[in-house]
């Protein structure tokens, strides 16, 4: 009797451990709106564009600390949102995702064979349309990038931002910009009239910032003190 009541508690436990592997979190509704949590609990639980709306708010949250439960979402998502989620995972632990963010910078959706993916629908998530293009390429980049391990093709996209129609994009790509010691300046205020079109004086900058990385790169060291490219 004992023996089977033994059994049946380790029935029990095995099964509520794979609950918790299927679903690590509570419903969003047992979470704060706008916490990470709250975000990581869509992920788990909301269809598709709620796990795309939701883990792109998490890739803008500064930081974020729920690494545990992030890596165990990673294993059961797929395409855009499971490459959220790397992207992620390297802003809690850098050195350990490294490789994986590499690989986003190259790596092309298979329908429209970019370096990232549309997430088009009618909907809405907490009150904002999910209708949006997400550049994993260009944002693995420049995470890249301001960890200390930038190269020249990783610099190659980021003056690709310096040159966008969007100001978020000009402004992330100014930060990076700012960690290299010596640089030529940049000033991503000029605005493109089209979305094709980059103003004159971007011009001249960035190609006198690409031309500065093409002479000096060879020569410079990360600085992990001052997070700075010297």
């Amino acid at each position: 009797m004992k023996k089977r009541i033994a059994l049946a508690a380790a029935a029990v436990a095995f099964l509520g451990w794979l609950l918790v592997l299927r679903h690590p979190l509570q419903q969003p509704s047992a979470y704060t709106k706008g916490t990470e949590l709250y975000y990581l609990a869509w992920v788990d639980h909301g269809r598709y564009w709620q796990k795309a709306a939701a883990a792109k708010k998490l890739v803008e949250l500064e930081g974020k600390k729920e690494y545990e439960v992030t890596e165990r979402l990673w294993w059961r998502q797929r395409g855009l949102v499971k490459n959220m989620l790397t992207l992620c995972l390297f802003d809690m632990r850098p050195t350990v995702h490294k490789k994986d963010v590499l690989r986003l910078v190259t790596l092309k959706d298979r329908e429209f064979r970019t370096e990232g993916a549309w997430m088009k629908t009618d909907y809405e998530f907490d009150g904002e349309g999910v209708d949006f293009f997400f550049d994993w390429g260009g944002e693995a980049a420049l995470r890249l990038a301001r960890q200390g391990y930038a190269d020249l093709p990783i610099l190659n996209v980021i003056m690709g931002y310096a040159c966008s129609f969007y100001p978020t994009e000009r402004k992330k790509a100014k930060a990076v910009f700012d960690t290299f010691q010596g640089l030529p300046p940049y000033d991503p205020s000029p605005q493109p009239k089209t979305i094709n079109e980059v103003p004159q004086k971007t011009q001249e900058q960035v190609g006198a910032i690409r031309t500065w990385l093409q002479d000096h790169f060879d020569t410079l060291e990360w600085s992990q003190e001052k997070r700075q490219y010297q």
